[in-house]
């Protein structure tokens, strides 16, 4: 696993993409992996992601590595049937949201019965995707596993811009019709230089609003009323956009909660002060604010007012007595 312990503004690379691609090829003989979709072939089998497998890929011309999910799921995790009109659709609309912290899908396809080649003695069909390989040598580092591996925890000053970045992506994309609603860890990735980004972002939203032939950039998705089905031969109840887009903000709230204090942002909520000693004021306001029944009103809202968010100018926080508690019942580690 890649030891990439902190999200800098800037670093360099723990390898070029060329020297990813090179140490991927040399594992694919072991593995047995050939499978090859448009310019892409794979050359090693990574641990699966959100949507199912994925590999690193060799582009046959450029000698670049990437991300290849293949076969990514010909249904949304809302139960909408997508076909290869609604996913190309869908594909094409999220190629349009160029945002540093959303991972950029680069090409996309389905391939039919006796296209895609594969090395299993079958052939290859369905949808897949490519996306930038934000990986080195071990593999592709979620937020989820930085978190483990920096013991449960990220710094202040990390999780802040953690926050942030996450944000930011938000409040870009909802103006333009796309909401990915709740977000989980696991769904971002870290990349060489520590930046995050949101894996698909907003993929099932815009396959179920191309499912259902409406455009992704109306305000509910189609039909003007939230929660309306739109498109009979769907059956897919389209959710309240506005709605999506608050559950998202919460989800990075939470998101942030975690990183920070190193809880479960579950009830009764524990305030930070409690867990880290001498933290400013404004980060509880921020957490009672974005996990409250309101909430932020929106997502530029929130990326403000985690940009307000004060350090210390000493960068060592002491334990508040709740994490001082859990030291003590884990035998002082």
């Amino acid at each position: 696993m890649s030891q990439t312990s902190n999200l800098p503004e800037s670093g360099a690379p723990a390898m070029t993409a060329r020297d990813g691609a090179a140490r991927g090829a040399g594992a694919a003989s072991t593995q047995g992996v050939s499978i090859v979709l448009g310019e892409y072939a794979a050359a090693r089998k990574l641990a699966d992601g959100p949507r199912g497998p994925r590999y690193l890929a060799v582009h046959s011309q450029r000698h670049t590595s990437h991300l290849l999910h293949t076969p990514m799921p010909a249904t949304t995790t809302r139960g909408a049937a997508v076909d290869v009109r609604a996913y190309s659709a869908a594909m094409a609309r999220l190629q349009t949201l160029d945002q540093p912290h959303v991972l950029k899908v680069q090409a996309f396809g389905w391939e039919t019965e006796g296209q895609g080649a594969s090395g299993d003695g079958g052939v290859h069909h369905g949808p897949w995707a490519v996306t930038d390989y934000t990986g080195d040598a071990d593999g592709v580092v979620t937020l989820a596993q930085l978190v483990r591996i920096k013991g449960g925890s990220l710094s202040l000053e990390e999780s802040k811009r953690a926050m942030e970045q996450l944000l930011d992506a938000s409040r870009c994309a909802h103006p333009m019709g796309l909401a990915h609603g709740p977000l989980t860890m696991e769904q971002v990735q870290v990349d060489r230089a520590g930046r995050l980004v949101i894996e698909f972002y907003a993929l099932d939203y815009a396959m179920d609003c191309a499912a259902c032939g409406v455009s992704s950039a109306s305000p509910y998705g189609g039909g003007g009323l939230p929660g309306v089905t739109a498109g009979a031969s769907s059956g897919v109840m389209l959710p309240d956009r506005a709605a999506m887009e608050r559950a998202e903000v919460a989800s990075i709230v939470r998101i942030g909660y975690q990183l920070v204090t190193g809880l479960l942002p579950i009830e009764p909520i524990i305030a930070v002060q409690e867990v880290i000693e001498d933290i400013d004021e404004s980060w509880q306001g921020f957490f009672e604010t974005g996990m409250g029944p309101i909430g932020f009103t929106s997502a530029a809202h929130a990326y403000s007012a985690a940009r307000a968010c004060r350090l210390s100018g000493d960068r060592f926080f002491g334990l508040g007595p709740v994490r001082m508690a859990i030291r003590t019942l884990l035998g002082g580690r």
